[in-house]
């Protein structure tokens, strides 16, 4: 339906979502009800863009204008990027492109995926085209071309439910060899973490066919991301590790909001008085008020060194002590927007005040046949020694299930 009628809006929040229904509702009332045109009725068959391979001819600066032209999405009114994230970019040229491609054993035609809805291809010169673009290095390429498999193949999944914020990890001994730290992890200052982080978010836009500013044609829109490297010198497991790499095996992951919202910061000043038990307790009242039932903890590396030698606890019983301690009552439970309906008999049957475990799937209760383990939990090491005490993430789909790609199988 290429002719399809279309209503824009900005996402409604609980301040402004009367301001908005009476502003949006009367044309989708309009948009409902006016006759069709015959234009509208006529239909034809959408084609497929034809995007060409290497589209530089003419000068350096009328290049850098072709890349950097802008369009306006439908219904916003505001001009934006086509090609790029709105920033400087290098030029792709066959040379270069040729240079990066020396980064990996791939050949350039080979197909990492073909990404939901669009059918855009993702191939190893298209990505390397992107990683060009993006400032990387060549020894980037295999860690852009591992993301790159997640986005091809899971990105219809990433973006599920809203635009998430994404977080782009790499684990393992790559992050030393090409120079990333997991210092910076959200901000900016290693050129690897920027320049892969950037990179991913042109393939976004070149590959996933994301309109900036204008919604999501297919994986999710989302602002200029940077990657991080998990804290190799971690007293814990990698996340490569917990899902069966060896120590001296590169994984990366994307860590993610489903449905928005973020990284919930968990910085109580009770850390450099109390100690890390007190940042954990926290982090257990948090997480038990959101109802997250497959958190992913962003731990600073002083905090998981103090709870490793002061505490004695490993990773795996740092999970299980957050599963002990995550709890919701009855009444809480009641008052979720997204618990079963109608409630199941078990909960029917408790106390307002009775405890309901949260970590588990979403909204369940312990003898219904959902899993409920403390492997529901993630738990990455990353950030600087001296930063505020400490982040959780939090995400109800676990970068353990299909969001982790080898990074040594793209050398």
């Amino acid at each position: 339906m290429p002719n399809l009628r279309t209503c824009a809006s900005t996402m409604p929040n609980r301040h402004t979502y009367q301001d908005l229904a009476r502003t949006v509702l009367p044309k989708l009332v309009e948009a409902l009800t006016t006759p069709l045109t015959e234009k509208e009725k006529a239909g034809r068959t959408i084609p497929r863009e034809e995007r060409p391979r290497i589209a530089f001819t003419g000068t350096y600066e009328e290049c850098l204008e072709f890349l950097n032209n802008e369009f306006v999405p439908f219904g916003t009114g505001v001009p934006q990027a086509r090609y790029t994230t709105g920033t400087s970019v290098v030029l792709p040229t066959p040379e270069l492109v040729e240079k990066m491609l020396a980064g990996t054993s791939h050949s350039p035609d080979e197909v990492i995926g073909r990404v939901l809805p669009t059918g855009l291809e993702f191939t190893v010169e298209k990505v390397a085209i992107n990683a060009v673009m993006a400032g990387c290095k060549p020894e980037h390429l295999p860690v852009v071309l591992a993301f790159s498999k997640i986005l091809a193949t899971e990105g219809h999944c990433l973006g599920q439910g809203g635009p998430p914020t994404l977080f782009p990890l790499v684990s393992g001994p790559i992050s030393k060899e090409i120079g990333m730290d997991s210092i910076n992890y959200a901000g900016a200052g290693n050129p690897a973490n920027n320049s892969i982080g950037h990179a991913i978010t042109l393939m976004l836009v070149n590959l996933g066919s994301v309109i900036s500013g204008g919604g999501a044609a297919s994986i999710l829109a989302t602002a200029r991301l940077t990657a991080s490297a998990e804290e190799y010198d971690s007293p814990w497991t990698l996340l490569s590790e917990d899902v069966g790499f060896r120590r001296d095996q590169s994984a990366v992951a994307f860590i993610g909001q489903a449905g928005g919202g973020g990284f919930v910061g968990v910085t109580p000043p009770a850390y450099r008085i109390d100690g890390e038990m007190e940042w954990l307790k926290m982090l257990a009242r948090v997480i038990s008020g959101s109802f997250e039932a497959r958190p992913t903890i962003i731990m600073n590396p002083s905090i998981a060194r103090d709870l490793a030698t002061r505490q004695g606890m490993t990773k795996e019983d740092v999970k299980q002590w957050l599963y002990d301690n995550c709890f919701i009552t009855k009444q809480q439970y009641m008052q979720m927007p997204t618990r079963p309906r109608p409630v199941p008999k078990e909960i029917e049957a408790l106390a307002d005040d009775a405890k309901i475990r949260v970590i588990g799937n979403s909204c369940h209760y312990r003898g219904t046949g959902t899993e409920d383990t403390p492997d529901n939990i993630c738990i990455v090491v990353v950030g600087g020694e001296e930063q505020f005490g400490g982040t959780a993430g939090f995400t109800q789909r676990s970068p353990y299930r299909n969001w982790i790609e080898s990074v040594d199988v793209w050398r």
